[in-house]
């Protein structure tokens, strides 16, 4: 019998199945790689979009000052809950928490978060008690960035988280 026209020998298979083996690894760790660096981008992002919303919380009155004041926030610039450096303003604190229900996304915008989603949560430092919380909770598989500020509510250390999100 003549061996010289084989066209599919055992080494060619072999050779063709490690080789598809070697490549369907690099397409599987190279998508693994691009989820990875999407996830990392988009934490950026939130990461980004956190620090100013905090800050305007934490630390400005908002524009206007009296923001407060107003039936509803067209004619806000931005929102802040402080009436002097770190003193948190429970009128503002308590409005915010009216508006949520109703200007939620209006709220997202004044903070520069429009196209994230949000959730700040007020505790007093020294034991963990809740004092107030507005925005919506985020999902269990939400990709998170949270800010943290220390602030006086009522002459009391309070801790406020801001949780900027995106769910998935």
């Amino acid at each position: 019998m003549d061996t010289k026209g084989q066209i599919l020998s055992n080494d060619l298979i072999i050779g063709i199945l490690i080789f598809l083996f070697v490549l369907s690894l690099f397409f599987v760790s190279s998508n693994f790689l691009y989820i990875r660096t999407a996830n990392f981008a988009q934490f950026e992002e939130l990461k980004l979009a956190s620090i100013p919303a905090m800050q305007a919380l934490a630390h400005s009155p908002g524009e206007p000052g009296n923001w407060e004041e107003f039936d509803d926030l067209n004619s806000v610039n931005s929102i802040g809950l402080v009436s002097s450096r770190n003193d948190l303003d429970q009128a503002k604190l308590d409005m915010i928490q009216d508006f949520n229900a109703l200007h939620y996304w209006r709220i997202k915008e004044l903070l520069g978060i429009g196209k994230y989603d949000f959730h700040v949560d007020l505790r007093r430092l020294q034991n963990n008690q809740q004092i107030a919380e507005f925005g919506i909770a985020p999902d269990q598989n939400a990709l998170v960035s949270s800010s943290t500020a220390i602030s006086n509510l009522d002459g009391e250390k309070v801790k406020i988280l801001l949780r900027v999100f995106k769910n998935e």
